[in-house]
């Protein structure tokens, strides 16, 4: 899926329709999404047969302020952490949809509830980042972002989609239940892209070429701003790149918890500093320091994850069970960067398989992947196996 399946969907819920929002990681798991001010009782009815649990009515903070009448609201996050706990514990009883359509199409509107059907029993109110999907990517972030891009109101209706089991049933897959109800689907991913292709980074000229002293020699840094997420992502770079051959190049995703505090739970500060160190040994490079916590999904987020980690589930199964896909950073802005220094081949100091494809696909060509070899510990055993086993990680480890 790409530009068309997200512009097909974007088309459709401005009109008013259903659609569904699919998770990276997983092509059966995906949420039932309805604009509030489109809500009708055939909708709702829908959503109602075909979901699962209690569902979202997501809402920015303006709205909540305007129409909650001090009704404390969750955020996205904590409410999908409540996950098959949550999901089995909404009521699917033929309430009056009638009423409830009337109360969302309210809510979209800014309407007070006072008077309006209650929607307590099927749904809870969930706050929205202001920065929607690009600093909190969640389904509910998602609906809200696509409420926007289709020009309506910042209201949403989120379900967990339940699939029948068996062989041969309409809905045993999700691409099997969005062909026989003839749905639109997109992944959280396209609507992330969709909203980066519309707002490119933009070089700092103030903060350009600034001297950067570091022990593994002297840099010189390059900030470019995201006007989405107003983060700031850094090129260090040293020697001479531009237009001069492969570029030895290493993306480095921000992690404040390994980079900066030495955390042993993963590998991330000790290959950025094999990389800086690889670099200052050729005297020429370049490392892209994006801000993109987490594998995306930001520092408290990660945190989140962090704590389901210590409850026994592992790194990709942690951010799944918050609602987020397993990988939502953005290479792209990598690829904007590099372009922008004159750098249109590289060989990426990598371990991740995928970086080299994402690069390749934004028009960087990779003209070798150079391995980083990483410290086996205790700590970060179980980490590294499953980067290998479940992400695809070209892994070189030692032990310690």
């Amino acid at each position: 899926m790409g530009i068309s399946a997200i512009e097909t969907l974007i088309d459709s819920y401005g009109k008013g329709g259903i659609g569904i929002l699919q998770v990276e990681g997983d092509s059966d798991d995906g949420y039932l999404i309805l604009a509030a001010e489109a809500a009708t009782p055939e909708a709702l009815a829908f959503i109602s047969t075909h979901g699962r649990g209690r569902g979202a009515i997501g809402l920015s903070i303006e709205q909540l302020e305007a129409v909650a009448n001090g009704t404390s609201a969750r955020a996205a996050p904590d409410f999908l952490l409540e996950g098959e706990a949550a999901f089995e514990a909404g009521s699917d009883n033929q309430s009056d949809f009638a009423g409830e359509a009337g109360a969302l199409r309210a809510l979209a509107d800014g309407a007070p509830q006072a008077g309006q059907a209650d929607l307590s029993a099927r749904f809870t109110m969930v706050r929205v980042s202001p920065m929607g999907v690009m600093t909190c990517p969640t389904p509910v972030e998602a609906a809200i972002d696509l409420s926007r891009i289709a020009g309506g109101k910042p209201a949403a209706v989120v379900r967990k989609l339940r699939l029948e089991a068996g062989p041969g049933k309409p809905g045993a897959s999700l691409d099997a239940f969005a062909t026989a109800h003839g749905l639109p689907r997109a992944r959280i991913g396209d609507v992330i892209a969709h909203r980066r292709r519309a707002a490119p980074l933009r070089p700092v000229e103030a903060a350009w070429g600034v001297r950067m002293p570091t022990q593994h020699g002297e840099f010189r840094a390059y900030a470019f701003e995201d006007p989405l997420t107003h983060r700031t992502h850094v090129a260090f770079i040293m020697g001479e790149i531009a237009a001069c051959g492969p570029v030895l190049a290493r993306l480095h995703s921000e992690c404040l918890t390994g980079d900066v505090m030495g955390s042993m739970r993963c590998d991330c500060g000790e290959q950025l500093a094999q990389a800086m160190e690889a670099i200052a040994q050729a005297g020429q490079g370049v490392v892209l320091y994006l801000r993109q916590e987490g594998r995306g999904i930001g520092l408290s987020n990660k945190l989140r994850a962090y704590a389901l980690q210590d409850g026994g589930l592992d790194t990709v199964d942690a951010n799944t069970r918050l609602g987020f896909p397993i990988d939502l950073r953005d290479f792209g802005m990598a690829a904007q960067m590099l372009r922008h220094l004159e750098v249109g081949e590289i060989r990426l100091l990598t371990n991740n398989a995928q970086k080299v494809a994402s690069l390749e696909e934004a028009g960087i060509r990779v003209a070798e992947r150079v391995p980083l070899l990483v410290s086996a510990s205790p700590e970060n055993e179980p980490y590294l196996n499953t980067k290998r086993t479940k992400l695809g990680h070209l892994l070189l480890a030692t032990s310690n």
